[in-house]
Order: structure tokens, then sequence, then C-alpha cells
């Protein structure tokens, strides 16, 4: 009899262990990029004492990020070359994920990177580059999330075939979520380059308020908002050019609580309400981050000797040449 006492006093803690014991917590996985398909491969991020790819330097870290990515510039990613710009400003990708509390940011940002084509004798190649993250390690709150993207960089020409110049080339950055409901983030296309004939131009492109807003709740039992962003970004060149992103591609965002109309307390009554606060604070805090990296690129581009490039719009816009 005492066994069986024994026993069902184990199996009564067992079941109730069920129910108070705390589940898991949810996996923090690091992001990924690939390079036209080629999984780019991370590296411990030097100069912060750790053998972990991840670790932040003292500089990235200040700047807001809490997981940081050096790439392995050794190695060619789908016909392509993934160089740091600098020894100072390595190619990397780096995290800031933030609950949102004090107007913390979110941010996505691939910098310090060189693309330069592998094919010395290629007449056009194309990088289509994809990066993806799960902001897990620090829940928003469920409801409306903000997300926006900039990139600015320079391109120097290759000189091949005679054309020193970056006339034809273009860069897209386009961006998807899931919130978990799946939504196209937008794009900034700088278009076929067409101007000026210089063998260095500059481009910085950014998307404009009001940012686009997403209803999130990717954990409906914690009404927490945990967001997957992909980022892509396209360069299409001709006749040897590189890409420098100095300081960016970036993407932005951050849960928003919009702000219910006023009701007059005082006469005149029944006049309709103000209008609402579309998330203000949020949008001038993801502005002021664009604004500080958009100073980053032009003062990078300054020092290239580059000039601002203009779209092609007409047919003479296609660069000379067309073979190897």
């Amino acid at each position: 009899m005492n066994t069986l006492r024994w026993l069902a006093l184990v199996c009564s803690l067992l079941i109730i262990g069920l129910f108070i014991a705390p589940g898991p917590s949810e996996a923090v996985g690091p992001p990924t990029l690939t390079v036209n398909g080629d999984p780019v491969v991370f590296q411990p991020t030097t100069g912060t004492g750790t053998t972990t790819p991840g670790t932040c330097s003292l500089s990235d870290h200040n700047a807001g990020y809490t997981a940081c990515y050096q790439i392995d510039t050794t190695r060619t990613y789908g016909g392509w070359s993934v160089l740091s710009i600098s020894s100072t400003n390595l190619a990397r990708l780096l995290v800031a994920d933030k609950d949102g509390s004090g107007n913390s940011l979110d941010l996505f940002t691939w910098t310090g990177v060189k693309l330069q084509p592998v094919c010395t004798t290629c007449f056009s190649q194309t990088l289509t580059a994809t990066y993806e993250n799960t902001f897990d390690a620090a829940p928003n709150p469920a409801g409306n999330y903000l997300f926006a993207m900039r990139i600015g960089g320079y391109i120097v020409a290759g000189n091949k075939n005679n054309d020193n110049t970056d006339i034809g080339d273009e860069v897209v950055l386009s961006g998807t979520g899931s919130f978990p409901l799946a939504a196209n983030l937008g794009m900034l296309d700088t278009g076929m380059i067409g101007g000026p004939a210089s063998a260095v131009v500059s481009f910085s492109l950014s998307q404009t308020q009001p940012y686009q807003s997403n209803s999130c709740n990717t954990n409906t039992v914690l009404n927490q908002c945990s967001p997957t962003i992909m980022q892509t970004l396209m360069f299409v060149e001709f006749n040897g050019d590189t890409l420098f992103l100095t300081n960016s591609s970036d993407g932005a965002g951050g849960d928003c609580v919009v702000t219910p109309p006023a009701v007059p307390p005082s006469p005149p009554f029944g006049l309709p309400p103000g209008p609402v606060s579309p998330c203000k604070a949020r949008e001038g805090k993801i502005k002021s981050f664009f604004n500080g990296a958009d100073s980053a690129d032009n003062r990078a581009a300054n020092q290239a000797g580059a000039s601002p490039s203009t779209p092609c719009e007409t047919e003479v816009c296609f660069p000379p040449g067309g073979g190897g």
C-alpha cells in the first residue's frame, strides 16, 4: 500500500510539473545572408576578445547593435568577392534587437562592404544578396509595427572596354516581412544610372514618411511581436564595376501605439475629434537614424570623389561593349 501511495505521489508531482514548469525559451538564431544563393560565412568579430560569431565590437555596441556578424572575406560567393571597405570598416551584418521601450529601434544593417565581380571578362553581372533575421531576442508588444528602409553608397567604374563610367548600373533594395502574415515592405531603386560620365558615382535612397505599418502578433499567448524581416539587395553592373556600401543598407522598425483622437474637454461640443497621432515619435526616431546614416554615406562618397548619380532616361545611357 505504501508503495502504491508513493507511486501516486510521484505521478501527481510529474503532472503538476507539466503545468508549472516554464516552457523552453524561444530560440534565437543568427541571421542568414546569401549572395547569389551561396551562404555567406560568419566569423568571430575582430577586436571583441571572443571566438563566438555575433559578438559586437565596442563601436557597434555603442551604436546600439546587439548582434554583429563579421563576414569571411577570404572566400567568394556566387561569383562575387565580398570584401571589407578597410581595416577599420569591416564587412559585417549588424542586428539591433530591442523591445521597443524608450523608443528604441530594431535595426538590420549590412555595412562595410565592397562588392566586386570575380569575372574579369564578363560584360554584365548581377548580384542578389538576401539577408534575413527574426527579431525574437527582445520582442516588441503586439500591435502596430513600423518598418522602413534606406540605402546609400557609391560605385567605382571597372574601366573595362574603355568604359570608365558607371552608366547602366543599377542598385535595388526590397523587403518583405512576416508578422506572421506576409507583407511586402516596398522597394528602393536607383534606376539604370545614366550619368554623370564619371568614374565614381554616389546614390542615397530612403523610404519616406509615413512609414509602412503592419499588424504584428507572432505570439498570441504572450501578445508579443517578433517579426521576421528579409531584405534583398540587387546590384547590376557593366564592365567590372564595384559597389561600395560604406555605411548601409539599413532597415529600422519598432512597435507603434496609435493615439486615439482627443475629445475636446470643453465647448464647443459636437465638433469632430482632432487627428490621430500616427506614431510620430517612432517615425521621428527612424528618420533621425536614416539622417545619420545618410550623412555618413555622403561623407564617404565625397572622400571617394563621387558625383551624385542621375537615372537613365534614354537608350544612349546603355554602356558600351558587349563581349569579353
